[in-house]
């Protein structure tokens, strides 16, 4: 594991003396930080200590639904209000986790609110770590799967994810995304959510980019964002 990786997951965790260790059948027990990530398998680190969520991890999972159609869905929300993200792969090949940091942290009860509105929004996601204020966990960027076989991949470049993990979002910026939400939760079609975000003029998109080899498109559209998780700066944070 590369110094880069190291810093990755320290960079998601909220709390750097502990974390789970996983066995193949996705039991966990807790132990300390070990010295070396690449040797000890599966793991996950914990994303919210004290009360406070470091990060807000969204676990989208093909088993639930069509996960690549609600991860499109979820960038689109966070890139129009400006939240800073990495996009994961993860496990199956259609399993896709998207990390946002709150360096001052955000109160596991908003998280909680958070959680439960996307599971509305999103069929895929698993938000039960989002409603875990003692031990919600995820397995952060290059953590091995628990079969054994792959591990969590950055989709784009690992360097440019640190940058976005380390330099993170305000609470100020959580607090656009959960006052968005909260005005909408009478919505019975939870695709007007999504779509209310956005202005009219849409030709501001980026379009045309590639993809990883490892991970389907989800649009023209938005591909670049699912590479690079906002890099350019297009819409900025007010964490800046």
């Amino acid at each position: 594991m590369s110094e880069i990786e190291e810093k990755i997951a320290r960079v998601v965790a909220a709390r750097h003396d502990r974390l789970r260790l996983i066995d193949a059948s996705n039991k966990s027990v807790e132990v300390p930080w070990p010295e070396a990530l690449n040797k000890v398998g599966a793991y996950a680190v914990y994303i919210v200590h004290a009360g406070l969520f470091k990060t807000l991890a969204s676990d989208f999972d093909a088993i639930k639904g069509k996960s690549l159609y609600d991860v499109a869905r979820a960038i689109e929300i966070f890139t129009a209000l400006g939240i800073r993200f990495v996009v994961t792969c993860s496990g199956q090949p259609d399993n896709r986790h998207i990390l946002a940091t709150f360096p001052s942290g955000i109160p596991a009860g908003k998280v909680a609110d958070v959680g439960r509105w996307f599971h509305l929004l999103f069929p895929s996601l698993d938000h039960a770590l989002l409603l875990n204020p003692r031990t919600g966990a995820i397995r952060p960027p290059y953590a091995p799967h628990r079969s054994g076989v792959g591990r969590s991949e950055v989709v784009g470049d690992p360097k440019d994810a640190l940058a976005i993990l380390e330099i993170g979002n305000s609470i100020e910026t959580f607090n656009i995304l959960y006052e968005y939400l909260s005005t909408h939760t009478n919505i019975k079609n939870t695709s007007t959510l999504v779509l209310e975000v956005f202005p009219a003029d849409t030709s501001a998109r980026p379009v045309n980019q590639t993809p990883p080899r490892q991970c389907k498109v989800l649009s023209p559209r938005m591909s670049l964002l699912l590479q690079h998780g906002d890099q350019s700066g297009r819409y900025r944070s007010s964490s800046e």
